[in-house]
């Protein structure tokens, strides 16, 4: 009875059912849940992209694809491995996907299948590490309503969706230890982009600590620890590397500079991260303060790490190093855009929170850990409160994530409506009507220069190019021009134009001979003379 007191719905499920079919029954919801998760995110991203509001980076990143697979002569050697800004090895597995069918589209579904099937696979990882379906289920659903999750998955396609799972999957190898699947795992945690040895080597020094710590089987203890070391010298052995392509890349774009499209320079980006944050941490200041970004920070550690509760406090310590990248960034580097929930920066920090839940429950159930110690309870009065109490918080957080998409400091979007349905009254669809049959007259593989939320419609070509950009590599035959802000949002539409219309037209139009070859309400298809 008392079990039954303190035990919440979840539990209450199979009460009366034996453990096998208990066990069954958790699994399917967990599936079903994927696969409502994947539906919807899907479906939620062919709607964004229909209606132009998926940002740039989704086009550019299929620009990049569509580059690897019709011009792998101009990208070249090590240029292969460049995807957009970013040294990342593991596109190349995603390559073969877009290959089938080289849409924008294909990168959207994607992405959101495999951060769905991310939350299948650490249901698998609980409850073999657990041996507790029902804390599965509770570990799958609270990553799947997560809205670092959701942030990951929308607006945009990132190299950094690979992070979580392979973090998950390297975990989860360390714990069983077994040598070739953690080392593959690792690896490809590795390759996810040039700041994945950061994430790999805070991953393996929290684990490190975590065995030296609470292991008290010498022998688990000793060959879990060879593993956490290995792991941090290629960790290190990766960072050089990636220096070494870097520097190699910047040394071939000085050689032959105007040949390369812009979107596949790296141009020392790590090398100036690096420069940034040793300067951030010297001087304390990033220029932008702590009390204007407040409910930003609070509400970025909730979604980031206190989503899992009193879990990751059973060792503060080892949540801390597990977490450590994202937290410098945002408390060191004061980068605040790291606690957007409409921008994919919680894939730096999800997977070693999940990490650090799952140990802080084995600590618990163990009857260790800080808190154990201050409850003074053991483990079967602890436990289910601690589930009912963190689905509740999930639930909070997730009701409240739409008044921050539509906040004045990241508004990809221009409605609490739109934060999950994108709905879109007359005047929208009228502009999209009209930019779409401007954009439909522009022959296959002609140049184009056209706004960022253009690039996934237009982006399979040799030559495309954003306005800011300003003629760096070529003179568009083609220039889309609609300042119509229905279109976009004013955040969008400021990123997309350097400067206002009369601006844009003499810099642009007039000083380059392009006459006006098609027009639709506010949408301008301008053509070189």
């Amino acid at each position: 009875m008392q079990r039954y007191k303190l035990s919440i719905l979840i539990d209450d499920i199979g009460l009366f059912m034996g453990a096998d079919k208990r066990n069954k029954v958790y699994l399917a919801i967990a599936i079903a849940v994927t696969i409502l998760s994947a539906a919807y995110w899907s479906a939620y991203g062919i709607n964004a992209y229909s209606t132009f509001n998926e940002f740039g980076d989704l086009g550019i990143n299929a620009y990049a694809m569509y580059y690897h697979i019709h011009y792998p002569s101009v990208v070249g050697g090590l240029g292969y491995l460049v995807f957009w800004g970013h040294v990342a090895p593991d596109q190349l597995l995603v390559l073969p996907v877009f290959f089938l069918y080289q849409s924008a589209i294909t990168l959207l579904l994607f992405q959101a299948v495999l951060m769905s099937l991310t939350g299948l696979l650490i249901f698998f990882v609980v409850q073999k590490l657990l041996g507790s379906s029902a804390w599965a289920l509770v570990f799958c659903i609270i990553f799947l309503i997560n809205p670092g999750t959701h942030g990951i998955m929308i607006f945009d396609y990132h190299v950094e969706d690979l992070l979580v799972p392979f973090t998950i999957l390297a975990f989860y190898f360390y714990m069983k230890i077994n040598r070739p699947w953690f080392f593959a795992s690792f690896a490809l945690l590795l390759g996810a982009l040039e700041f994945a040895p950061i994430i790999g080597f805070s991953l393996a020094l929290g684990l490190f600590t975590f065995d030296f710590l609470h292991t008290k089987d010498k022998r688990i203890r000793t060959e879990r620890i060879k593993l956490a070391v290995s792991a941090i010298l290629l960790s290190v052995l990766a960072f050089l590397i990636y220096l070494y392509i870097i520097s190699n890349l910047s040394s071939a774009y000085a050689a032959s500079y105007a040949s390369i499209p812009g979107y596949f320079k790296v141009i020392q980006l790590l090398p100036q991260q690096l420069g940034l944050f040793y300067q951030n941490v010297a001087s304390g200041t990033s220029g932008l303060s702590y009390g204007a970004y407040g409910i930003y920070i609070f509400y970025g550690l909730l979604v980031g790490i206190f989503c899992f509760g009193i879990l990751v406090l059973s060792d503060p310590l080892v949540t801390l190093l597990l977490t450590l990248p994202w937290i410098v960034e945002v408390l060191i580097i004061k980068d605040f855009s790291f606690t957007f929930i409409s921008l994919q920066d919680y894939s730096y920090v999800l997977g070693g929170t999940v990490v650090a839940a799952i140990l802080g429950l084995i600590l618990i159930s163990e009857n260790k850990g800080i808190i154990v110690k201050m409850l003074g309870r053991k483990n079967p009065a602890i436990l289910p409160l601690v589930k009912s109490t963190l689905l509740f918080i999930n639930f909070a957080i997730l009701a409240f994530s739409p008044l921050l998409l539509v906040s004045n400091v990241n508004p990809h979007v221009t409605d609490i409506w739109q934060a999950f349905l994108f709905q879109s009254n007359s005047t929208q669809e009228q502009a999209y009507s009209q930019l779409y049959s401007i954009i439909n007259m522009i022959p296959d593989n002609a140049s184009v220069m056209a706004p960022h939320y253009l690039s996934p419609h237009l982006f399979a070509r040799e030559y495309y190019e954003w306005p800011q950009e300003q003629y760096v590599f070529f003179k568009p035959e083609y220039i889309v021009v609609d300042f119509n802000t229905s279109v976009a949002t004013l955040w969008q539409f400021g990123y997309a134009y350097p400067m206002n219309e009369q601006q844009f037209t003499a810099n642009y139009i007039n000083q380059n001979g392009y006459y006006l070859y098609a027009e639709n309400g506010s949408a301008q298809l301008w053509k070189a003379a």
